[in-house]
């Protein structure tokens, strides 16, 4: 099995799950390609670095394959911002999420590693490209970069692969179906908002400590103004002497 392989991912063994690879490997790049740290990320020269699931032939032509980029199936962003679906069939946070998070600061949209798993599960052949970066929406090219080029029809027969899927746009909505129901997901987004909380309170108590602080020092400024006067009295008192 031959794989053209980003630095740091983890390379299959005859017989292992792409899935359990892409955990190990595709899991954590794209983990630390979404860290609070964006400065830390080492973006190669050459971004058409590609990873094949779960063929990895390096012949395979992926040219005419469809594009899918997160904006495409992200409820929280605008048709000029790239969604393609309805924001009904778009995804979205779980609803339990949703409400505690607002006000926090969190990536509650769908991620490449989300649509990697979803593709997984409806059987289709993909090509994964980490380091691209969605034109029409600069945002997302620190918060969800990458892409994924999917095989929606055989290359043998011309049949589709999936026979709810026929064209682009059915595509885009089997997708974000599938991402909505993944439960790795919805577990990363309580960990992400509890994160976020808690990022959220020690701020808050940041600023009640500074604000604690400045009202002690502005109150250790008000005797020493008394004192002042004081002084003053003494000075006239001894002049009539």
């Amino acid at each position: 099995m031959v794989m053209q392989k980003p630095k740091g991912m983890q390379m299959p063994v005859p017989g292992q799950n792409p899935m359990d690879m892409m955990g190990a490997g595709m899991g954590d790049l794209m983990k630390d390609m979404m860290s609070e740290d964006m400065a830390m990320i080492q973006i190669p020269e050459d971004r058409s670095v590609m990873s094949k699931f779960p063929r990895n032939d390096p012949n395979l032509d992926v040219s005419k394959w469809v594009t899918i980029w997160p904006n495409n199936i992200d409820s929280t962003k605008s048709i000029a911002k790239g969604r393609k679906v309805p924001i009904s069939e778009a995804v979205c946070p779980p609803p339990e999420v949703g409400l505690e998070a607002t006000g926090l600061n969190y990536f509650t949209g769908p991620s490449t590693n989300d649509i990697m798993e979803a593709l997984n599960e409806l059987s289709f052949r993909f090509a994964v490209e980490p380091y691209k970066m969605y034109p029409r929406d600069a945002s997302s090219h620190w918060t969800n970069p990458g892409r994924l080029k999917v095989e929606i029809f055989s290359e043998r027969s011309g049949a589709c692969i999936n026979p709810e899927v026929d064209s682009r746009n059915d595509l885009f909505k089997v997708v974000a179906r599938e991402v909505n129901k993944l439960e790795s997901r919805k577990v990363r987004l309580e960990v992400d908002r509890r994160k976020a909380v808690k990022k959220e309170e020690e701020r808050m108590t940041k600023a009640e400590e500074e604000a604690k602080n400045a009202t002690a020092l502005a109150a250790k400024g008000a005797p020493k103004s008394k004192e002042a006067g004081g002084g003053k009295k003494k000075k006239g008192k001894k002049g009539r002497g």
